[in-house]
């Protein structure tokens, strides 16, 4: 789980100082690009479907240390960058709503494939 935040969290940090120091390479939207890359790493290292609260977890707080890992070089360049502002909860809540919106899609995936399955011995007929 550390290696799994810590990752995430530089991950984070990074595109947030990409997105910072060199504008013209974000060519969609800076919290859009956070989000889905969080979502996606997340799903990496919590691939299999009942680990999702493990996954949501882990993006919580991958989220805060790359707002921490952000906020040390800002600081040390002289910007003013404060730790869970607005432009933060942005990136958390659209990475929580995609995260929820694939477990829902997951969720629904398992369903319908129950209820097309055949039961052993039955043959459908084409």
């Amino acid at each position: 789980m550390l290696v799994a935040v810590l990752s995430m969290g530089m991950l984070y940090a990074g595109i947030a100082l990409i997105s910072i120091y060199d504008p013209v390479l974000m060519f969609i939207d800076r919290d859009i690009i956070l989000s889905l890359s969080l979502v996606l790493v997340g799903v990496l290292f919590y691939s299999h479907t009942t680990q999702h609260r493990l996954r949501l977890i882990a993006v919580a707080l991958s989220s805060v240390t790359g707002d921490f890992f952000l906020s040390i070089p800002l600081n040390k360049v002289g910007f003013y960058y404060s730790i869970g502002g607005p432009a933060y909860l942005d990136v958390l809540a659209l990475t929580i709503g995609l995260l929820s919106a694939l477990k829902i899609v997951v969720e629904i995936n398992q369903a319908v494939h129950i209820k097309t399955q055949t039961n052993k011995g039955e043959m459908k007929n084409l």
